[in-house]
């Protein structure tokens, strides 16, 4: 059996005699609506409950952002969304959010290469990757 992928999207299965077009792709696995789907020795094994991927990228996203709002609440903002009234500011506050913006971008970018890795980190390795901001 083939997991038929196109546009990095499944779009069906078919049989191991069945060509697809040159741009559809047979995937060793995948993931599909946040659950892992591998195939092995021709079949598709699909995920359990326990495999939520979408779960675990939700805890890592929501781990990310608590590690945000920690560091922009130290500051004495409310909120990551208070820091992006200042940037088009004349006021001593502008040069400290556009900061924080970059470290904020930084972050997102480590945890996207992280993740990108394959490994399933806990939050608390997830955070101890992080940039630290100021530095």
């Amino acid at each position: 059996m083939k997991l038929l992928i196109k546009n990095d999207k499944i779009i069906g299965t078919a049989t191991d005699e069945y060509t697809a077009p040159m741009e559809w792709i047979l995937a060793p696995d995948w993931y599909v609506d946040g659950k892992e789907y591998q195939i092995v020795n021709g079949q598709i094994i699909e995920p359990t409950d326990d495999d939520n991927y979408a779960e675990y990228l939700a805890n890592c996203e929501s781990a990310v952002d608590a590690h945000m709002l920690a560091q922009v609440t130290s500051l004495g903002y409310d909120t990551i969304d208070s820091i992006s009234k200042y940037f088009r500011s004349t006021s001593p506050f502008y040069a400290e959010c556009v900061a924080i913006g970059d470290w904020i971008d930084a972050c997102w970018l480590k945890c996207h290469e992280l993740l990108a890795l394959g490994e399933m980190l806990t939050a608390e390795e997830l955070i101890a990757e992080m940039p630290i901001y100021g530095v």
